[in-house]
């Protein structure tokens, strides 16, 4: 698959343009989940997507081969989504900057929508399960953004930890510390919330 990947990429690199879109289709699905995670908004995430794989595009001289594709691309969607979290976090904390005179921000309520074949067909006990899931998905968004972003990759990515490693440049025993402080973390808040609950 890695030397398929390299492959693409130098042909891309000498004009062939169709070869870069497989690229993009080949890993679309698997990096908007990414994207999703860290910045809970579909819309956003689908814009960030489309960002990163621009930015993928014009720096792809920049792509040496050292790792995969997708662990160089990663690196880049991480890096664009928390640009836009650190972006939008200011923009909250100081709105009236923002605001023209008369205007109120509109909040959604945006919860991911789990199609879950295995779900109760009973109306209570899907209300239920979509409540639990929608407290999870918040309860990891409210991870800090390193414990966050590494839980997200192997939990709920797949990733192995060397993968990891190489994605955001750190250490494995950095990451697998970042893991052990989420899962706890996730522990104590969903224990709390959702009592005896799996």
């Amino acid at each position: 698959m890695a030397n398929e990947d390299h492959e693409l990429v130098r042909r891309a690199l000498e004009g062939d343009t169709g070869s870069f879109d497989l690229l993009v289709e080949k890993y679309t699905s698997r990096s908007y989940w990414i994207a999703l995670r860290m910045v809970n908004d579909p819309s956003e995430a689908e814009d960030l997507l489309q960002d990163a794989f621009l930015k993928a595009y014009q720096g792809l001289k920049g792509f040496r081969g050292e790792a995969g594709f997708f662990t160089w691309f990663c690196r880049i969607l991480i890096h664009q989504c928390q640009d836009h979290l650190r972006k939008k976090h200011f923009r909250s904390r100081f709105s009236f900057l923002f605001q023209r005179e008369g205007e109120e921000g509109d909040k959604k309520n945006l919860e991911e929508d789990y199609a879950d074949p295995h779900w109760s067909s009973s109306p209570e006990k899907v209300m239920e399960q979509a409540e639990s899931s929608h407290l999870i998905q918040e309860a990891i968004s409210e991870l800090p953004v390193r414990q966050r972003r590494v839980f997200i990759l192997r939990h709920l990515q797949g990733l192995r930890i060397r993968e990891i490693a190489g994605t955001l440049g750190i250490s494995e025993g950095t990451i697998k510390i970042h893991l052990f402080r989420a899962v706890q973390s996730l522990r104590k808040r969903l224990g709390e919330t959702l009592g005896d609950q799996p």
